[in-house]
């Protein structure tokens, strides 16, 4: 048995009946009550950009929900580890990356337009996933995209694209 379905077995198992994560950290997909860490891994191929980062500021909302028109916040974070890189990020400590502001997803505030401040705080190593448009990045989607860099989630997602073919 590989450690990524060791990992996927133990996080299927900090699950209560109803799909809600137990204790842990207390990140859920607020919508379908899944497990993020699951789906951000097999969403990795998706991503020009992967890496475990530190939010070093928010910026400001743009004061509504994305629907007709799509509404970003940008954080910039501190790169600690590069797991895949796009070739314009090559020697980047610091890279801002655009989220997508959808409500009621698991990045976003309960309350108002914008990114959920105790995930993005400056104090959480988070894992990151990222595509390139028209010269930004922007992370993947609003629920799958971004959770807390633990040492295993790390780890499964470095063997995950060890194994991608190139």
């Amino acid at each position: 048995m590989t450690r990524e379905v060791v990992l996927a077995m133990s996080l299927a198992l900090a699950t209560t009946h109803c799909g809600k994560r137990a204790v842990n950290d207390g990140e859920t997909d607020r919508k379908e009550g899944a497990v993020p860490e699951m789906k951000l891994l097999q969403r990795l191929s998706a991503a020009d950009v992967v890496f475990v980062g530190k939010p070093v500021r928010l910026g400001a909302s743009p004061g509504a929900w994305s629907g007709r028109y799509t509404s970003y916040q940008e954080v910039e974070y501190s790169v600690t580890r590069w797991l895949k890189k796009h070739a314009a990020d090559a020697g980047t400590e610091r890279i801002v990356v655009l989220h997508v502001l959808v409500q009621g997803a698991r990045t976003a505030d309960p309350e108002a337009p914008r990114l959920d401040a105790s995930l993005f705080a400056t104090d959480r190593s988070l894992l990151v996933l990222a595509k390139v448009e028209r010269g930004e990045l922007i992370a993947l989607d609003a629920n799958d995209s971004v959770a807390p860099a633990t040492d295993e989630l790390v780890a499964a997602a470095e063997r995950r694209l060890a194994a991608e073919p190139r």
